[in-house]
């Protein structure tokens, strides 16, 4: 089991992600600002973020990159998941960190099968 925290400023998409996460077998934790994110990310024990790109205040990029420069922060895995689908958004989303980048909307199915190749690929997930 991963501890896995969605930053999302839709309440509606965040509590289904996490109902999703939990039914996989995850805890989750939620936030719906970065910077609210942020704190939870500093108190430490996250294995996962999942992280959306439009966000109220600092971007989801910011965000993202912010975490990526901090030595304590660079190796936790980040799954950007975003209605912000072209092309170039995908690449400025990688480029800036991202481990992956999924647009909303995501089948359950697929979200669980990325999340869990991140948390095998960063060694993070016990049940492999």
């Amino acid at each position: 089991m991963a501890k896995i925290l969605c930053i999302e400023d839709d309440e509606s998409t965040r509590s289904l992600v996490c109902a999703v996460l939990r039914k996989a077998g995850h805890e989750t934790e939620e936030a719906g600002t970065a910077e609210e994110g942020l704190a939870v990310v500093g108190r430490g024990g996250i294995d996962l973020l999942l992280l959306d790109l439009k966000l109220p205040g600092m971007s989801g990029l910011e965000a993202c990159q912010r975490l990526k420069k901090d030595p304590a922060t660079a190796r936790l895995p980040i799954l950007m998941l975003t209605a912000l689908g072209h092309h170039s958004s995908k690449i400025r989303g990688l480029d800036m960190g991202a481990d992956d980048y999924v647009v909303k909307p995501v089948r359950p199915v697929e979200l669980t099968a990325r999340v869990e190749a991140l948390l095998r690929r960063y060694g993070k997930n016990p049940s492999v």
